[in-house]
């Protein structure tokens, strides 16, 4: 089988992976991708990925979003690849979710792949590394206004918990 397009290449490396762990799959490809916009491609993989179009940017809360697209909290629990993501394009990312005390989340394996249905099961729960580990991350990192990372997401039963204790603060006050 010659590897003629990119579709072939995409089924080969696909088999690949799929022979994996998918949650060992994930970390894998998004230290790929992180080593890659390290390494000096950042450039070329947005410019790849990013739609820049005018009609869908869009003004919010003060906040500007280069296009409505986003990805939902789950995704980058510890917020460890803004800077990544948003190399792939998002209007922005949220994070989470985010408990007060770091946890490991349910027992291996949990994330099942369904590839007849193109699908995967998460099983994942709620692996973080907690509140105070997320926000000394984002203090550090580069906020600039390029992609609004506008919330951390916290688990609903904490959330009750934390805001009658007046703990529950928007990813803006813990930029501070």
């Amino acid at each position: 089988m010659a590897l003629s397009s990119p579709p072939d290449m995409y089924q080969l490396l696909r088999q690949f992976l799929f022979i994996f762990d998918a949650e060992a799959v994930h970390h894998f490809a998004m230290h790929c991708l992180q080593f890659l916009c390290r390494a000096g491609f950042r450039k070329i993989i947005t410019a790849r990925f990013s739609i820049r179009q005018a009609g869908l940017s869009k003004e919010l809360f003060g906040l500007h979003f280069k296009n409505p697209v986003g990805l939902a909290a789950g995704f980058d629990k510890n917020a460890r690849w803004l800077d990544e993501l948003e190399a792939l394009g998002f209007g922005f990312v949220e994070i989470g979710t985010v408990t007060p005390k770091p946890q490991a989340g349910n027992d291996k394996p949990r994330l099942f792949r369904l590839p007849q249905d193109k699908a995967l099961i998460n099983r994942m729960g709620f692996n973080n590394d907690g509140v105070k580990v997320v926000a000394e991350r984002l203090r550090q990192e580069n906020l600039s206004p390029r992609v609004p990372r506008t919330a951390l997401r916290f688990c609903s039963r904490e959330k009750r918990f934390s805001r009658q204790s007046g703990k529950v603060r928007t990813m803006m006050e813990l930029r501070k």
